[in-house]
Order: C-alpha cells, then structure tokens, then sequence
C-alpha cells in the first residue's frame, strides 16, 4: 500500500512524487519476499535518474538509468530485512522536476519515477 510520496494512481500506473516514495506491506512470517517492480523515469536532459530502495530501513537496491527506458527486475528481499507484521518500503530518487506540456503549462507535481508495477510476494 501506498503511504507518502504518491500521486494519484492513472491508467498506466503512478507517478512518485519528490525524493522519496514510501510503501507499506504486511508480511504474515519472516521469510524471503520478492519485489517486483516497473519502472521509468521522469527523463530530464543530463540529469540520469537513480533508485535507491530500502527495506525497514537498510538498502535493497539500486538502478541508474542512463535513457528513458523501461526497467523492470524482480528482487529478492532476504527474510533477515522482514518482520513479521507491518514493513517499509522507502525508494530514493536523485533529482525530480515538474512537467511542462506542448502549451508551456506548468505541472505542479514534482516527479521523480513513473511504477507501472510495484508488488510483494511472499516466495
């Protein structure tokens, strides 16, 4: 589940909006996760985007696009980083920027990372 850091979901996905996007899932044992995740970024010109996510607080991964470009990974998260019950998914982000359509109109929004899945599994 979504908590901080989101914009509101669109057909396509969601956006994570600012540095930093947090997530929230219940883990019924601690034992091994798996993360899957799709991903593109908010492409600025000379600015590459990077991912750094955490698990309750200790890094899982990282990502550095070097293009617009689509990524998606499945990721184990080792039972050590789970805890039985509520855990945390925090996703770091190296830079946003807000929109500017075809007309000039500014987007208010600060983006970072456009999901186009996101999802835990036990494994």
């Amino acid at each position: 589940m979504t908590t901080t850091g989101w914009s509101p979901s669109e057909d396509w996905g969601i956006w994570a909006e600012g540095y930093a996007s947090q997530a929230n899932w219940v883990a019924t044992s601690q034992a091994e996760y798996q993360l899957t995740i799709g991903a593109f970024p908010y492409c600025v010109p000379e600015q590459p985007q990077e991912i750094q996510i955490e698990v309750n607080g200790a890094t899982l991964a990282t990502h550095q696009w070097t293009e617009c470009a689509h990524w998606s990974d499945n990721i184990s998260i080792p039972a050590a980083m789970v805890h039985t019950g509520q855990n945390q998914i925090v996703s770091h982000f190296s830079h946003t920027a807000q929109p500017v359509d075809a007309s000039g109109d500014g987007d208010v929004r600060s983006l970072s990372v456009g999901f186009t899945d996101l999802r835990i599994r036990k494994k």
